[in-house]
């Protein structure tokens, strides 16, 4: 008989962060990631509105923005002779309380 648990493997809650739905704008350009080295090539990888995933430096163009710095968690851009930036989106994931890892649900140990 399955036990429950408040133990949920690291391994189970990345599955769930990986494949939420709805948790990042689809209509906008959205940073993924900042590589930083201290050389000055530091990387930022975004996702386009079209779907498609770029490697961006700083002299890169997004658009008609052009990278202008990478830190931490930002990528800033300047278009038209206006800055902006942009930063990774804060997400929550809801990840359930109790997970029975070998369980089946709506199925009784008991029933065969």
């Amino acid at each position: 008989m399955a036990q429950e648990t408040d133990f949920i493997p690291e391994g189970l809650v990345t599955s769930f962060k990986a494949t939420e739905t709805n948790v990042i704008p689809l209509d906008t350009a959205v940073l993924l990631g900042t590589f930083i080295r201290g050389d000055d090539s530091s990387m930022a990888l975004v996702r386009s509105p079209a779907g498609g995933i770029h490697k961006l430096a700083r002299g890169d163009y997004l658009g008609r923005a052009v990278v202008t710095a990478i830190e931490p968690g930002t990528l800033h851009l300047a278009e038209d002779g206006l800055a902006r930036r942009l930063t990774m989106p804060q997400v929550k994931f809801a990840t359930p309380s109790r997970i029975r890892p070998h369980a089946r649900p709506d199925r009784d140990e008991d029933e065969t």
